[in-house]
């Protein structure tokens, strides 16, 4: 038996990622975390390398958890903190003393995301949550920055928030609340000053959740989009509101029939002395639109699209009070203008009559910069001309203006990308300011009105926080924050062939997809994707042989031997989860597309949407679970909320299982299982357990255990599903259901930190689960449940021969292994009392990978190789397989090597070929008797 590092991916010893900014005044803040220690820190810099310092960080004494929401309003950092029920607001001026907490436990947003911040004139205001289980919904709070300052105002009646639908003018702070009527919530307009809260309207009759889209500023006045509610729903009308402050002076001026594309009206606007300028649409196509808050002053101002088609207004700017845009004109992406006519026209680029402009721009001094192929332009709206041709690989991708300079970041055909300024002759790399050879651009991070902040790489810092006001001597590291020992964090791990593939991050590259040889446990770097190292990578899956992975959750590839190739891509990032799942011969996953985030499948190597559930925002999709062939999940509605969804593939065979939750609130799902052909499911935060056989009348409630809770990990074995409960009567412990009736079969104290920390796995004949910091054995009988070692253990990995964990003794945390007869420590990866924390557990070609921590060469990917006493083999060996098979002791083979595949067979003691075992013409079968040990053929 072996374990083995298998490669030290992360050799650097950098190992700190910026996770947050924030530009208050001329002030850059951000935060750090460190990946080795988990301390994440909050600095401030002004631009130079001495005023660049850390004002606190989590591993002080009464610190906050975190930096979340940094947000700059009146010349001071603001940022929330805490446990997920339990926020606290901060603030900082800049100073070491001035970063304080000045208001503790304001609750939370529901589903624990704290609602971000909204500027207002004299207060800033946000949306939190005392109790989650409030009837008054979230609730609508107000802060000046001190204690008694940080007041609340009002339930607002709902468990949502829609960013877009709080805005403060002159300090006069509108938002929506909901009428306080659990069956009739309907929508009304409200103001605040930060003092007293107002009524100013109705915007509906009828109960349905947010038809108000968003509000804009239109002078001094509120305009707000408004989709139109009828009894059976929402509609395609847009109602456009105004208000002045007033009851008298807030009411609907104007409707629209939007059907063409409702959902993307008023998705880009920009006010012009006072004309408010947006993308519309009628029935018939989209075009640009202008409303001056009258009836007859809002209308379609382009006819650039046929019917049936969409214009896609946007980049809108402001040049020298004329609307400079962008838009699809005559088959092609042109700039287009608004001036005195009021009515759009195409802008004529001198010498150019087919062309597409680059959607980048960058105004600087009454000009607006953009692209079309390598050349540079700029405009004032009527004159056009040629600025700069940049004759580089390095296409002009994104522009940057500051110090009265212009900067455009390049990308290539790799995405690396590299960081230009314009000098008043040509486009100068900032790379070359450089000494360091191995400086790499990777992205911007914020800018003031004369610096700009991005972070950069080079071998000798890693990636840190440099600053450029554009000049050589103006372009330099902030400061080396990063001092760490570093790890790959190897995790994702899956196989196809002969190789192991997973996700893993060193300084030079990011997190990128690596591959291990798991006969020779060769590792390399698979793919690099982006030199960005914020990469998003969504999942990994083995499917029909083959690996796959997706990347911004718009991205799906097919893993090759010498790279990747993409099978599909939407162009709209996201961060959400693949939900990779296997069911009816089919991969399903969850995609983003212009719709928003829906269900996806997979046969073959092609991939497909399977229904758009939700054209408005996306279903997004969760809990995806096969039961024999049919593909359960919760998927979002625009009328009925989070429900119980199933899918055999077919957009036809998609259908809503059950409404459990009336109306358009949603059910809070928790957790999925297949019970032996039966989905059981969790719903409220732990409390019901259900079942379902896929119809309305088949979805019933099994128990609801109250007060309790179920935790989210069931087993099936010998008939029946196993899980741990704590209901308020029966207690605590190990239930059992055959989906019928649940019983206790074992009280016992469980000793749990969260609703998912519970594991229980299937090994040799019994099942085993930790509780109260122990691992327990049990044959599904009270009498047969008992202790099995008493060490703390999580991560439990069953495989046919082991059981592995993690197991925390006085050596630490190690990796452990049983055969259900002797239990043992496998190896001290992290010598002494340090701990290795193994864990991401992987079986494939009888080697076990996962990741764990030497203390000297940080997380990284490991192997062990298990050797059982003896084996009895049956298979049939096709052409193309390459194995090796070792035992301690001896092998009784029947197996049959047919042409093509090469099988060795090497056993410490015998090799014994009973009747039945065949080489046929080329096969290659070659013995050996040495063992495991001896690993000499």
């Amino acid at each position: 038996m072996a374990q083995e590092i298998v490669k030290d991916i992360a050799v650097s010893n950098k190992n700190i990622v910026i996770e947050n900014t924030c530009i208050v005044g001329n002030s850059f803040y951000f935060s750090t975390k460190n990946l080795e220690t988990g301390i994440k820190s909050l600095w401030v810099s002004d631009g130079q390398t001495s005023g660049t310092i850390e004002l606190i960080n989590t591993g002080q004494a009464n610190a906050p958890t975190g930096f979340e929401r940094m947000t700059g309003w009146n010349g001071k950092l603001f940022f929330a903190s805490g446990s997920e029920y339990h926020r606290d607001l901060w603030l900082s001026d800049g100073t070491v003393n001035g970063t304080i907490k000045f208001k503790s436990d304001i609750g939370t947003f529901a589903q624990g995301n704290f609602g971000k911040f909204y500027k207002g004139k004299n207060y800033l205001f946000f949306v939190s949550q005392k109790d989650n289980y409030d009837t008054d919904g979230i609730d609508l709070w107000r802060t000046d920055g001190t204690t008694f300052g940080t007041i609340f105002l009002k339930g607002l009646f709902t468990s949502s928030e829609v960013e877009t639908t709080f805005l403060d003018i002159e300090g006069v702070f509108y938002f929506i609340s909901f009428t306080d009527n659990t069956s009739n919530r309907t929508e009304q307009l409200w103001k605040t000053d930060g003092n007293t809260v107002n009524y100013l309207a109705n915007l509906t009759s009828e109960p349905r959740y947010f038809a108000s889209q968003r509000f804009i500023r239109l002078n001094n006045q509120l305009i707000i989009e408004h989709f139109k509610v009828i009894p059976s729903g929402y509609t395609n009308i847009i109602e456009l509101w105004k208000s002045n402050g007033t009851i008298a002076g807030t009411s609907k001026y104007t409707e629209y029939d939007a059907g063409y594309r409702s959902t993307s009206n008023f998705s880009e606007f920009l006010e012009i002395n006072g004309v408010l300028y947006f993308n519309g649409s009628d029935t018939n196509k989209g075009e640009l639109w202008r409303t001056d808050g009258t009836q007859y002053g809002t209308y379609a101002i382009s006819n650039f699209a046929s019917n049936g088609d969409n214009s896609n207004p946007r980049g809108f700017n402001n040049i020298n009070n004329q609307l400079i845009g962008l838009g699809y004109i005559e088959y092609q992406t042109r700039l287009f203008r608004v001036g005195a006519s009021n009515y759009a026209e195409k802008i004529i680029i001198p010498n150019k009559t087919y062309y597409n402009v680059v959607s980048y721009f960058a105004k600087l001094n009454n000009q607006l910069y953009f692209t079309i192929g390598k050349d540079i332009w700029q405009t004032d709206g009527i004159n056009s001309s040629l600025f700069y041709t940049h004759n580089s690989t390095y296409e002009v991708y994104k522009f940057h203006t500051t110090n009265d300079k212009l900067f455009f970041t390049g990308k290539n055909d790799l995405n690396q990308e590299k960081f230009f300024v314009y000098d008043g002759n040509a486009a100068i790399d900032l790379a070359t300011y450089q000494t360091e050879s191995s400086f790499v651009f990777q992205k911007i991070l914020g800018q003031t009105s004369n610096i700009i902040f991005f972070l950069a790489y080079d071998d000798i810092h890693g990636y840190e926080i440099w600053r450029t006001d554009g000049t050589q001597n103006g372009t330099f590291l902030l400061k080396d924050v990063n001092t760490e020992q570093a790890s790959s964090s190897p995790k994702n791990i899956i196989s196809a062939g002969n190789k192991i593939f997973f996700l893993a991050r060193n300084e030079k590259t990011g997190v990128e997809l690596w591959e291990t040889d798991a006969i020779t446990s060769a590792t390399s770097l698979h793919h690099e994707f982006t030199i960005d190292s914020t990469q998003n990578f969504n999942g990994l899956v083995s499917f029909n042989g083959k690996g796959y992975v997706m990347t911004n959750g718009t991205e799906l590839w097919e893993i090759r031997p010498t790279g990747v190739y993409k099978i599909r891509s939407e162009g709209r990032e996201s961060s959400y989860p693949a939900n990779f799942t296997l069911s009816n011969n089919r991969l399903f996953f969850t995609f983003k597309d212009v719709f928003g985030i829906e269900l996806w499948s997979m046969i073959g190597t092609s991939a497909f949407k399977v229904k758009t559930i939700n054209f408005s925002w996306g279903s997004n999709p969760k809990f995806l679970t096969d039961v024999n062939g049919t593909l359960f999940f919760s998927a979002n509605s625009e009328y009925s909320g989070d429900e119980l969804w199933k899918s055999n593939g077919e957009s036809s065979g998609t259908v809503k299982v059950k409404e459990i939750t009336a109306g358009s609130s949603s059910t809070i799902f928790n957790y999925f299982f297949n019970a032996n052909g039966t989905l059981l499911f969790i719903t409220d935060n732990g409390k019901k357990l259900w079942k379902s056989n896929g119809t309305d009348v088949g979805t019933i409630i099994l128990k609801n255990f109250g007060s309790g809770i179920i935790y989210n990990k069931f087993v099936n074995y010998n008939g029946f599903v196993y899980f741990a409960a704590n209901d308020p009567i029966q207690g605590e412990g190990i239930y059992r259901t055959d989906g019928n009736i649940i019983e206790l079969i074992k009280p016992l104290s469980l000793n749990l930190s969260s609703q998912n920390n519970f594991e229980i796995v299937v090994f040799k004949d019994y099942l085993f689960f930790k509780a109260n910091n122990m691992l327990w054995r049990t044959d599904g009988t009270n009498i047969g449940t008992n202790i099995f070692l008493s060490i703390s253990c999580s991560d439990l990995f069953s495989t046919t021969d082991n059981l592995f964990f993690k197991g925390c003794d006085a050596n630490g945390c190690e990796l452990w292994a049983s055969d259900n007869l002797q239990t043992q420590l496998v190896k001290d990866i992290h010598i002494g009392s340090g701990s290795s924390n193994p864990k991401n557990f992987y079986f494939f070609n009888d080697k076990l990978f996962f990741s764990a921590d030497d203390g000297i060469n940080g997380e990284e990917l490991w192997s062990y190789t298990y050797c059982p006493l003896e084996k009895t083999l049956s298979d049939s060996y096709q052409s193309g397989i390459t194995k090796k098979i070792e035992v301690a002791n001896n092998i009784f083979s029947t197996s049959i090597i047919n042409n093509g595949a090469n099988i060795k067979h090497d056993a410490g003691k015998s090799i014994l070929l009973n009747p039945g075992f065949k080489v046929e013409n080329g096969g290659i079968y070659k013995a050996y008797v040495n063992g495991c040990e001896k690993d000499n053929n």
